[in-house]
């Protein structure tokens, strides 16, 4: 059973449940046909979690308790017909859809609540075995600060390269990525946001605009020689979807770690280390 811990922010899980959906059709073969076809998954929904973003800056509170009660939440939801806790269906293991929130997952690992499935080294473990060596990151800068992504790719000898790393990048990051994402200054909870967490990307002006922005970004860092790039914040597939762009494979690492959680769902890999 697939454990999935959403609402950061509000639309990235209803993301993965559709792409862990797509995945299951495509594994099928010629498309399900049945409801039966499909994973059994669980949902933990925390919009309330303080912004990951803010958390890795220094500018709030750690999302570790949230994130924390979802995983229980997740562990102890019951919902068999008779109603005790030993007739319930419960999550095996759980999928964080938040790659900000990994900076604490070692935290929430050591817990030992549910085993975790890493969205990041899943990423870029795939990346890896394809041998691509320098990997492109779009991201909210508390990601790209955690440095989780750039620890993954060291591990295996790759380069990863993000709108920070490039001639006047503070500016491209927060004009190109952020607002993308935050909208305004790019920063959470400014009044009158326009960007995807305010539902932006559903009005075709915006979106359009908000994909250029996302577009000239991709292409800088194919222009600093990355192979591919790596939408490592769970909203911006939402307007730059996996494909190509401007000459450069665009990846969405939920993709990834939606086909890595219906290989442990059907027993062809093992649990997720729980630590």
């Amino acid at each position: 059973m697939i454990g999935i811990v959403g609402g950061l922010g509000p639309h990235a899980h209803v993301r993965f449940e559709e792409v862990l959906l797509r995945a299951a059709e495509a594994r099928v073969g010629s498309g399900a046909s049945r409801d039966q076809d499909y994973p059994p998954y669980l949902v933990a929904s925390l919009p309330g979690t303080p912004d990951r973003t803010d958390y890795v800056l220094g500018r709030g509170p750690s999302p570790l308790p949230w994130l924390e009660r979802g995983l229980r939440t997740l562990k102890g939801a019951s919902v068999g017909a008779g109603g005790g806790s030993d007739d319930g269906v419960r999550a095996d293991f759980a999928v964080i859809a938040c790659h900000a929130a990994h900076a604490v997952v070692p935290e929430l690992a050591a817990m030992e609540i549910l085993p975790i499935l890493d969205i990041v080294e899943e990423a870029v473990a795939r990346i890896d075995r394809r041998g691509i060596r320098k990997i492109g990151l779009l991201a909210t800068t508390g990601t790209l600060q955690a440095r989780l992504f750039q620890r993954a790719c060291r591990a295996r000898d790759l380069t990863a390269i993000s709108p920070l790393d490039l001639p006047d990048g503070e500016r491209l990051q927060r004009s190109l990525v952020m607002e993308v994402i935050y909208g305004g200054g790019g920063e959470a909870g400014i009044a009158g946001i326009t960007g995807i967490k305010s539902g932006a990307h559903r009005r075709a002006g915006d979106r359009r605009r908000l994909l250029e922005k996302l577009e000239r970004a991709a292409s800088l860092l194919a222009q600093a020689g990355a192979e591919v790039v790596l939408t490592a914040c769970t909203e911006i597939p939402l307007v730059l979807a996996p494909g190509t762009s401007h000459g450069i494979e665009i990846l969405d690492p939920l993709e990834i770690a939606a086909r890595a959680a219906l290989e442990i769902a059907s027993g062809e890999r093992e649990l997720p280390c729980a630590t």
